[in-house]
């Protein structure tokens, strides 16, 4: 009796997980945590506290996830405290929120996840698709609408995005498709004149072709009914990470004016602050970033909004010039400013160029801002112009598609969601299959990498039965 109980116990731990499985590879996008909990969304899953919600661990999506997300689909976002992971119940356009990059609008809950500053925006999150981390079976609810001529349904607690969902009453010879309803998590049916029978069986296919059906006894409203189980988890992407970091910043910082994400916020003890200034240029330039430094210990602060990962990156370069013969400039990140990087030689009233390497200074994996100070006594004027980042050779490889958002391009239709790739290196891009509505040729492949990580859990049974048994 006590081997049965401490074999039931493992196989419930097994299969019980409710851990994400990436489904994508990293990509980049831009994170603000100002989603009010009292905005029920498009997706129709209505209150963050009612029978249907996903709970406040949420997110709105731009209109660039428009042909390859779906209601209910989950995905991790990393900022520079950690990772979450978020359910997409909404999703906004035009005026409504960004749309130059991927963009996700989050609950404050879920933004506390990954930033300690909750009116901040993170310019570099790192993201990708994954497994929803829920517990039970997929479950579907009656809308208040529904009668036996037109049929609507919610469904929720899906584990991974719903490609497709069909209806087959008891007078009906084939099942047919229902009608998804802008994107959302409701589907409806219904044909001129029909009224269908119940019991009626629902089928919901995922996005990776597995197939789960239930039988609606009635047509009662606002009635849920649960699926026998969930959609089949396919395996994690071929060489994705334990965690996606923060995604590599674009490497331009200043040139004429500022990259979008940067301010000078923090600078400390200045004024006459000017980010374009057009009499004094370097170069074939437009303008100059200048400042009058005030004595000894100030500075000029470059702060990128959601931080900076500085392993993308091996150093800094940039031009600049004085209003005198200057010896107490110096670079240093954060508040390390005992820790500083000094020029071999004094600034000048000529532009000079200079690089900086991040080894030559203290510095963390993720920084805030980077500072150009003044030791001197005395005040001075100074211009900077051409600051950008410069890669490392060494750079991870696990943020792919980092600038993506920043060129225009779209990554969640370049990146791959296969699940189970048979040949191939890690990272080798392929079609998404969520862009066009269908599985892309690839259903075989999903329904094996199922059937393969249900093969896993029984080894895996069979593995802790054998220990059991040998305690004995």
């Amino acid at each position: 009796m006590r081997i049965l109980i401490l074999l039931l116990s493992f196989i419930y731990i097994v299969n019980s997980t409710n851990t994400s499985v990436p489904l994508t590879q990293c990509m980049s996008g831009k994170v603000i945590g100002t989603e009010p909990l009292t905005v029920y969304g498009s997706c129709g899953y209505g209150s963050y506290n009612g029978e249907t919600t996903p709970g406040t661990m949420t997110a709105t999506l731009n209109q660039i996830f428009y042909a390859s997300a779906r209601c209910g689909d989950c995905f991790e976002i990393t900022g520079p405290k950690g990772s979450t992971v978020v359910r997409a119940v909404n999703f906004c356009g035009g005026n409504e929120c960004s749309n130059d990059r991927p963009y996700f609008m989050t609950t404050p809950n879920a933004f506390s996840e990954i930033s300690d500053e909750p009116l901040s925006t993170i310019y570099d999150a790192g993201f990708r698709r994954v497994s929803c981390p829920t517990e039970g079976p997929l479950k579907v609810r009656f809308q208040n609408d529904t009668s036996e001529y037109y049929v609507n349904v919610l469904l929720f607690n899906n584990n991974v995005g719903i490609s497709s969902v069909s209806i087959k009453g008891a007078n009906m010879p084939n099942a047919a498709e229902m009608n998804r309803q802008n994107n959302s998590a409701t589907f409806s049916w219904s044909q001129a004149g029909f009224k269908i029978q119940f019991p009626a069986t629902v089928t919901a296919t995922s996005l990776y072709g597995d197939k789960v059906s239930v039988v609606l006894k009635s047509s009662d409203r606002l009635k849920v009914y649960e699926f026998g189980k969930n959609f089949a988890v396919p395996q994690k992407v071929v060489g994705s990470p334990a965690t996606c970091l923060l995604a590599k910043t674009p490497t331009c910082i200043y040139n004429d004016s500022f990259s979008q994400g940067y301010d000078t916020w923090s600078s400390y003890s200045y004024k006459d602050l000017n980010v374009s200034d057009t009499t004094v240029t370097y170069n074939k330039s437009k303008a100059s970033l200048h400042i009058n430094l005030i004595g000894a210990g100030s500075y000029l602060s470059i702060t990128r909004a959601g931080q900076f990962q500085t392993d993308y990156f091996k150093g800094i370069k940039f031009a600049i010039r004085a209003s005198r013969v200057w010896n107490g400039f110096n670079v240093f990140f954060g508040q390390q400013q005992e820790s500083c990087w000094k020029p071999s030689t004094n600034i000048t009233t000529e532009w000079s160029e200079h690089t900086v390497l991040f080894s030559d200074m203290k510095h963390q994996h993720i920084e805030k801002a980077i500072n150009f100070g003044n030791k001197n006594e005395n005040d001075v004027i100074m211009w900077l112009d051409d600051i950008s980042f410069i890669t490392s050779p060494n750079a991870p490889n696990i943020t792919a598609g980092a600038s993506a958002g920043s060129e225009g391009l779209n990554p969640m239709t370049n990146q791959t969601t296969t699940t189970m790739q048979m040949t191939g290196t890690p990272y080798a891009p392929s079609e998404d299959p969520t862009v066009h509505g269908s599985h892309s040729g690839d259903e075989m492949n999903h329904e094996s990498s199922a059937i393969k990580s249900n093969s896993t859990n029984i080894s895996i049974i069979f593995v802790l039965l054998f220990v059991v048994l040998s305690m004995f």
